[in-house]
């Protein structure tokens, strides 16, 4: 989502945008492993002034590359898994191809703090960003609960089904099952037990205004948490484990952040919030919906345009 938005608003902006998708097979071992590569090539007059890339592409492009370029950043994984060796080396290939970038962009403090400590010094921090004006209710209270069997239990919402970034919340509130409808939602369901909702997008926004409370407890450090900022533009407070980029966030609109709380802390919070009707300060909804277009395009536009003027 983020780097799509980035292409949209600069082509709002009157560049050319080139989306250069490469699809790489690659056989061994008995296995098949597909790899997208992608790269964004904005171009305002001359055939190549800037490429724009993800992680997985700054890793996979040559030192030798000669362009403009900046990178996108958003987090790396250090869980110590089978996988564990591989993203350590990909991470030395990012510092090493993104040693000659013009810049890289980090989407919070904690993942600047982190380049910086492995002496990627070129780093500035742009946010995510949202088309906020979408983030309505666009469904009755009634209906949505009615469509969806909800009508029975106030909501938790767990975030997105996937392994690691449901089961702990799932694990640690699942005794609550007869008094709360605990929520996942996504086109996967990892994780059995929750009542699983697989949403388009108007319905997702109902679902985040209506749900009572946003339990997030990812297993890996968060770039940002685009559910949990979504969560607090719609009013409804966010638990979280401040994993990642999610502590600033947390912070920053006055969210319950439970890292190094003792285990029952959660379900107590939940219980008073669930109980008390609490929602997000409005203050705080303001400012998290400042996090909007035109933010962003300030904040990219203004470094493609430097970007490309100081390499003339």
């Amino acid at each position: 989502m983020y780097d799509s938005l980035v292409a949209k608003i600069l082509d709002q902006q009157g560049y050319e945008v080139c989306n250069r998708d490469q699809k790489i097979e690659y056989k061994g071992k008995g296995h098949t492993y597909l790899l997208w590569l992608h790269t964004y090539l904005f171009t305002s007059s001359d055939p190549s002034d800037l490429d724009i890339m993800d992680f997985t592409t700054t890793v996979n492009s040559s030192q030798r590359h000669k362009g403009k370029r900046i990178s996108i950043f958003h987090h790396h994984t250090d869980r110590p898994d089978s996988k564990y060796l591989r993203q350590k080396l990909m991470i030395k290939m990012f510092k090493s191809n993104s040693s000659n970038n013009h810049l890289v962009v980090a989407v919070s403090k904690f993942w600047q703090e982190y380049l910086n400590s492995i002496r990627i010094s070129n780093v500035r921090v742009i946010y995510n960003a949202f088309e906020v004006e979408q983030y309505v209710q666009h469904h009755s209270r009634q209906d949505f609960l009615e469509q969806y069997s909800l009508l029975d239990r106030p909501i938790i919402y767990l975030g997105k089904n996937e392994k690691w970034k449901t089961y702990n919340a799932y694990q640690r509130l699942k005794h609550f099952e007869k008094k709360f409808s605990l929520v996942t939602t996504g086109s996967r369901q990892e994780v059995e037990g929750p009542i699983h909702l697989d949403l388009n997008f108007r319905s997702y926004c109902s679902l985040l205004h209506l749900a009572k409370v946003t339990v997030l407890l990812p297993d890996f450090a968060e770039g940002w948490s685009r559910i949990a900022h979504e969560s607090i533009m719609c009013g409804t407070p966010v638990i979280g484990n401040g994993a990642g980029g999610m502590a600033e966030l947390l912070d920053l609109f006055g969210q319950i952040n439970i890292n190094d709380q003792a285990p029952d802390f959660l379900p107590e919070k939940v219980l008073e919030i669930v109980e008390m009707g609490k929602r997000v300060e409005k203050s705080a909804v303001s400012r998290s919906r400042e996090f909007d277009l035109d933010y962003f395009s300030r904040e990219w536009g203004d470094i493609v345009d430097k970007t490309i003027a100081e390499s003339k």
